[in-house]
């Protein structure tokens, strides 16, 4: 049975208890999930089994999968040993600072850097615009390229394989960030851009988040501010609807999080 479904200022379709379909409260966008995997893929027909057969690349040998993550490494620029290749440093946190005596990661030592911060190389809000300011910056998540005991070029860091206590220290970096920037008069907002994959747009496979100051309310917020505005339960509506659904993550001290369907189609 399918039904349409509005919950003050949500609304949503449902059949025998599964959600099809939801519009974006803010943006009036739709995403479906109704038999989305039925849809033909364009990419599985370009290439044959057997062209895929001929292509196929053999798996590196330990020794040279080392010797292939020391060239990522020296490469990359987000890597430790590679800071001349960056904008300025703004900020970092050690190894020693996150894990307190804890175990640290293997190959780094406690003065060793685990977040950095520096300023992106090409602002998204052009300088004229911030009072002659970059206001962009980059914070790179972890000092590791790729995920401990990693088996593949593509074992990358990701957020979810750091400790709670490490990320704790990225959000606590982000609103320092936050606040250097609003510290410059032109700037009236800042965006979090978490970065993680190609997938997001990111142009660098290093976990790392973008922080962008801008002079003016970024429209998606300006848009979330009216929406409040006229209905101040939005975001508990949000809260409850993702936890009808099993999106709900977790929750504690007035914070939840969850996995959200909103978004633009």
């Amino acid at each position: 049975m399918r039904k349409k479904v509005a919950r003050m200022s949500i609304e949503y379709g449902m059949k025998d208890g599964v959600l099809l379909w939801v519009r974006n409260p803010f943006d009036g966008t739709v995403t479906y999930f109704n038999d989305i995997h039925r849809k033909p893929h364009a990419f599985r027909h370009l290439t044959s089994p057997q062209r895929s057969a001929t292509v196929a690349q053999p798996p590196l040998s330990a020794h040279d999968l080392q010797n292939e993550m020391e060239r990522v490494g020296q490469s990359c620029v987000f890597c430790p040993g590679n800071e001349a290749m960056t904008m300025e440093e703004v900020m970092r946190v050690t190894y020693g600072e996150i894990y307190a005596g804890a175990h640290i990661p293997m190959g780094f030592h406690a003065d060793a850097w685990a977040i950095r911060v520096i300023h992106n190389i090409i602002p998204r809000v052009p300088e004229e615009c911030t009072g002659g300011k970059n206001e962009s910056y980059v914070i790179i998540e972890d000092a590791r390229h790729f995920l401990p005991g990693a088996t593949g070029l593509s074992d990358l860091m990701w957020a979810g394989a750091l400790p709670a206590q490490h990320y704790y220290h990225v959000l606590r970096v982000a609103a320092e960030v936050v606040r250097r920037s609003m510290t410059n008069t032109a700037v009236q907002s800042v965006l979090i851009r978490k970065h993680q994959g190609r997938e997001s747009g990111a142009s660098q496979p290093h976990i790392h988040i973008q922080a962008i100051g801008a002079d003016r309310m970024f429209p998606d917020m300006e848009r979330d501010l009216e929406v409040t505005a006229r209905h101040p339960s939005i975001w508990q509506e949000c809260v409850d609807l993702m936890r009808e659904c099993g999106f709900h993550l977790d929750q504690s001290d007035g914070i939840a999080s969850h996995w959200s369907p909103f978004g633009k189609f």
